[in-house]
């Protein structure tokens, strides 16, 4: 009789604590959930053994709804995201993305367990709704409830922003200027993500703008006119009100810039080399003043010359067809002109030979416009490729001179229609005909 009863109190403490559990966990109270709670199997992530007890209890649980109607999204993945790195170590190995992933039910309801202690990156995803996601420390043994509303991706809740856009040292209105609020979450349809979008406008003859019609949230607003430093402000969008948030912009300090010019040439021979490919790329860019990257090509006599770039230390680099390409730094002074030569070290000394050839697709139609590519070893610290050829013509035809005798790699590839390569051996003041097809790989679909 006694084991009779020994059992039957059993039988009631396993059932009936899995249903409060669920019952509790509706009303976001005393959820009491663990590695043993009834609610465990929602988690698509098994436990995690790093945790430092056997009995470790505690989860992140809440509701999702709909923004507008405050109903229960139901089917809605929610997933938290942690850092963490591996216990086998790699030379540079950095810190990885762990996750652990749960849906919502009828109710809208969520629970995520045996979850490492630290911060957490929630991110809720449903269909037809923007993504929503929030920051979360999770601690051992705690019930941390953390609720989402859903903006829905079609009428759904949005707001209005305006404002005005003035030069900061007249306070005269600038005309023109264009105002950026991106959208950096998210909306879930059938077809998996719309991706990221912009919202842009630009001002008008008082310097004012307007953007109707935005989803609700916190944004990155920037202004940009020419001639100017863009700024960025961040705007709260609430439903249904209308935020004003107005710039003031600097003009471009074109004043405090210099020049720099040289000639390129061989390192060995001293001959000016032409048509070189010379960058500057400003390490302190200003937005909204110029670009960060300058190009020019040198002309018959290896000459070059970048005018009226910002003042300050940046770097500078240099490349010729048959050359090492070349990096450095070149620092400019305010109103002065700096001098500054280049020499390139060639890219082979030895004996060449010439290379010719087709690229033909699948059918055997020629291909026009196809990009060639030549693949040797590492050559006097050189990269394992260099571009050497022009794009084929409308025969599919190629032709490459002052090739390096020996074995290589040639490439071809034409966007849309795939890429392709054969190998074949260069011999020295000799003529090397080869035909590559190509077709799409996985990598071209």
């Amino acid at each position: 009789m006694k084991f009779k009863s020994f059992t039957l109190i059993m039988v009631i403490s396993i059932i009936f604590p899995a249903c409060s559990i669920f019952a509790q966990s509706l009303n976001g109270t005393d959820l009491n959930c663990g590695m043993n709670s009834g609610l465990s199997n929602m988690n698509t992530t098994p436990f995690d053994m790093n945790q430092t007890s056997d009995t470790a209890t505690g989860c992140i649980y809440g509701f999702v709804t709909d923004l507008i109607t405050g109903k229960p999204v139901e089917g809605s993945k929610v997933t938290a995201s942690t850092d963490f790195q591996p216990k086998l170590k790699s030379k540079g190995q950095t810190f990885m993305k762990k996750k652990y992933s749960s849906f919502t039910d009828e109710d809208g309801f969520y629970v995520l367990e045996n979850l490492p202690e630290g911060m957490h990156e929630v991110m809720v995803k449903a269909e037809n709704y923007y993504q929503n996601s929030k920051q979360v420390e999770f601690i051992f043994g705690k019930e941390i409830q953390v609720d989402f509303e859903l903006n829905p991706c079609v009428n759904g809740a949005t707001g209005e922003l305006n404002g005005y856009i003035h030069d900061a040292i007249t306070g005269e209105p600038i005309t023109g200027a264009k105002v950026t609020l991106k959208i950096p979450f998210k909306c879930t349809s059938e077809e998996d993500f719309d991706g990221d979008g912009n919202y842009q406008t630009k001002t008008g003859d008082e310097g004012e703008y307007i953007i109707s019609e935005i989803p609700v949230g916190e944004f990155v607003v920037s202004a940009s006119a020419k001639g100017y430093e863009t700024e960025s402000e961040s705007a709260i969008i609430e439903f249904g009100d209308i935020t004003t948030l107005d710039f003031e912009l600097i003009p471009c300090d074109y004043e405090n810039s210099g020049s720099v010019n040289g000639i390129v040439r061989d390192k060995y021979s001293q001959a000016p080399i032409a048509d070189a490919r010379i960058f500057v790329r400003v390490i302190d860019f200003t937005p909204g003043c110029g670009s960060p990257m300058h190009k020019v090509i040198s002309d018959e006599d290896g000459f070059f010359s970048f005018e009226k770039l910002p003042s300050g230390t940046h770097s500078i680099a240099a490349w010729a067809k048959g050359y090492i390409k070349y990096s450095g730094e070149v620092t400019l002074e305010t109103g002065e002109s700096t001098e500054y030569d280049i020499e390139l070290d060639s890219l082979w000394v030895g004996p060449t030979g010439i290379l010719e050839g087709y690229v033909i697709d699948s059918k055997g139609d020629p291909v026009e416009g196809a990009a060639v590519k030549l693949i040797f070893k590492k050559v006097m610290g050189t990269k394992a490729f260099q571009r050497l050829s022009p794009k084929t013509d409308a025969d599919g035809f190629f032709m490459i001179d002052k090739v390096p005798v020996g074995e290589l790699k040639i490439t071809a590839r034409k966007k849309k229609l795939g890429k392709g390569d054969t190998t074949t051996e260069i011999f020295e003041d000799e003529v090397t005909e080869v035909e590559i097809v190509i077709a799409k790989g996985k990598s071209d679909k």
